[in-house]
């Protein structure tokens, strides 16, 4: 299956590779020697809500990005499938309270955020609140691109990043700090 054969006017796919990572800083420098341009800073808390199938989560940002996010991705920790779409908010404030009042809330996260780009991958420096660290590594599928394309691209681009098949995750954000500490 091709990326056309995906496409839907109101999403985008991307492939991802979300993975544990204390060596921020070592995964932050191999970015800046594969020559990944830095792409901007940021914190954001998610308010996830009970959908049927998915995720659907409202983002507030202090960067002026908030927005509803809806995205359906296979759970697998193997790189994944991602099917993405968004909508601007004006006013995250008066969303937030509409949504809590009609859905159930599944959990909240907070994000700090580094980005770097580098060609159609997204290269994410994430810190979870309390201060977990994770690399996310997201492929945009380009006009034409198969997943098993992007997939095999994205497994080469991750080889020098300081990250291992055991580190990746399946889980969201949300389902990781809906976990009780061991």
């Amino acid at each position: 299956m091709r990326s056309d054969d995906l496409r839907d006017p109101r999403g985008d796919f991307t492939v991802e590779i979300k993975a544990r990572c204390p060596e921020l800083d070592a995964a932050r420098r191999v970015a800046l020697e594969i020559g990944a341009m830095f792409d901007g800073k940021g914190r954001h808390k998610d308010t996830y809500f009970d959908a049927p199938r998915g995720y659907f989560k409202l983002r507030e940002s202090d960067a002026d990005l908030d927005r509803l996010v809806y995205y359906d991705r296979e759970r697998k920790r193997q790189p994944k499938l991602s099917h993405w779409y968004t909508v601007a908010l004006d006013d995250p404030k008066d969303s937030l309270a509409l949504f809590t009042a009609a859905l159930s809330v599944r959990g909240v996260v907070e994000v700090s955020r580094e980005t770097f780009v580098r060609q159609n991958v997204r290269i994410q420096f994430d810190r979870v609140r309390p201060n977990v660290p994770f690399l996310v590594l997201r492929y945009d599928l380009g006009p034409g691109e198969t997943p098993e394309e992007a997939e095999r691209e994205l497994l080469t681009f991750a080889e020098p990043f300081p990250i291992t098949s055991e580190d990746w995750i399946a889980e969201s954000y949300c389902e990781i700090a809906a976990r009780k500490p061991s």
